[in-house]
């Protein structure tokens, strides 16, 4: 890299006036306007004039304080004959420094007066450059499991003695995998290298010999084929290619039946997977994971998102069951790992709450509550008895949003809200039994509340 603004030209005149505002006799004038860094070698640009002469004058180089060449002005540059019209236009210098190491340097540009006094020599600029180094550079930015037994490799590889593609090399486990050409677009080094262009980015699927741990190793191939074919970088890799997945709903569905929800993959394949379902040890159903998942897509892009299961599964009876998922192998091996083993209690009863029986105004008593039949979705109806005598029968239908939520496969629609007169004052019991949407008579009590009937109340 060159020290400053390298590309911006010095002011033609204020560097011109800087030179000469003392010069007696006139003292060359002129400009160091740029440094171009190259592998190992330094451009160096810019124009000189001696004012008592229209031909060229001379420039000389030093590096590091050490003198190095004499290059005479004598190129063309109209922009100084604009400035200096009466000297013309050839004035302008362009030299390069070679055999330069990949440290900084410093050099510095004096313009010769051809009175041959050192001491009317002038200084036309001094600028620090960093050469290229001219070994091969480049990155690894992915080393990944794919499907099956293979690792994606990519990034990107530049040789700065040409802006062609280069090969890199990449080796698995200590052997030679594959070589590929760097030519991919990659505009992101381009901006990073814009002498080189973005046509050096490498993207390839290289196999493993087996599942387990594996080192990969990427070089960059020296386009001069000098065999100094530097080490990009070495990564470990983990390669798995059973069957993998998540089990993450096993609840009570209607009825002697359960919901069961996941994820499956087989990172041999981008394609869905089957998964097997067992309950109390017998196989229930074979299922395509084949359902959008954009959260297993997003985790695993490689292998997309349609990879989900959603099934409902019966059960015997009411009761404990153990329900087991199978991840099945694309390839039929017979490797097929067990995702989960859950257990789910199973009841077909009614269920429910009596939240509250409370005197409201006058005699008139609210019961509120709750209440579910797990062998519908729908809502069922609640009979209220006070004193052991049916005073009435109404729908359970109202959103009980925190019933929905601790059930949600029954959703909200089961709260029940009842005003019901109590025409004598005293302490009154109030029983809600739920009603069974089968009409089998199995209407079980959901709960039993005391309420106070007081005077004051009584219109």
């Amino acid at each position: 890299m060159v020290a400053g603004s390298a590309l911006a030209a010095v002011s033609l005149f204020g560097f011109s006036e800087a030179a000469n505002a003392a010069a007696d006799p006139a003292v060359p004038i002129g400009s160091l306007d740029s440094i171009v860094a190259g592998v190992g070698t330094a451009q160096v640009n810019g124009w000189a004039i001696e004012p008592d002469s229209t031909a060229a004058t001379n420039v000389q180089i030093f590096v590091d304080g050490v003198y190095n060449q004499t290059v005479a002005a004598s190129t063309e540059r109209d922009d100084v004959g604009a400035a200096y019209p009466g000297f013309g236009v050839m004035h302008g210098y362009s030299a390069t420094v070679t055999g330069l190491s990949s440290a900084a340097h410093t050099i510095a540009v004096y313009a010769i007066n051809d009175n041959g006094i050192q001491a009317d020599n002038v200084l036309l600029g001094t600028q620090s450059v960093t050469p290229l180094n001219s070994a091969s550079f480049g990155s690894v930015d992915m080393v990944a499991e794919t499907t099956g037994d293979n690792v994606r490799v990519a990034g990107w590889a530049i040789d700065p003695k040409t802006t062609q593609p280069i090969t890199v090399a990449v080796y698995v486990d200590g052997v030679l995998s594959t070589d590929v050409s760097a030519s991919g677009a990659r505009t992101d080094v381009a901006t990073a290298f814009p002498a080189f262009g973005a046509d050096h980015g490498y993207d390839v699927t290289v196999p493993v010999p087996a599942d387990g741990a594996h080192t990969v190793d990427v070089y960059a191939i020296d386009s001069t084929g000098s065999g100094v074919n530097p080490l990009l970088a070495q990564d470990n890799v983990m390669v798995n290619s059973a069957s993998f997945g998540s089990v993450d709903v096993v609840a009570q569905a209607t009825g002697d039946n359960v919901r069961v929800a996941g994820w499956a993959i087989d990172p041999k394949t981008t394609a869905p997977t089957m998964v097997a379902i067992y309950v109390d040890g017998v196989l229930s159903t074979d299922v395509l994971a084949s359902a959008s998942r954009p959260d297993v897509g997003a985790v695993f892009p490689a292998l997309g998102a349609n990879h989900g299961y959603d099934v409902t599964v019966p059960v015997p009876a009411d009761g404990a069951h153990t329900v087991d998922v199978y991840a099945i192998d694309s390839t039929g091996n017979g490797v097929n790992p067990l995702l989960a083993h859950n257990t789910v209690n199973v009841s077909t009863s009614l269920f429910g709450s009596v939240d509250a029986a409370s005197q409201t105004t006058a005699d008139d008593v609210l019961v509120a509550g709750w209440a579910i039949d797990p062998k519908t979705t729908g809502p069922i109806n609640v009979a209220v008895y006070i004193d052991g005598l049916p005073v009435g029968v109404s729908t359970a239908n109202a959103t009980r949003s925190d019933v929905g939520a601790a059930f949600p496969t029954f959703g909200s629609d089961h709260g029940y809200f009842i005003t019901l007169p109590i025409p004598t004052l005293g302490t009154h019991t109030v029983d809600v039994y739920g009603i069974d949407s089968t009409g089998n008579g199995n209407n079980p009590l959901l709960g039993r509340r005391t309420v106070e009937i007081t005077g004051s109340a009584l219109a």
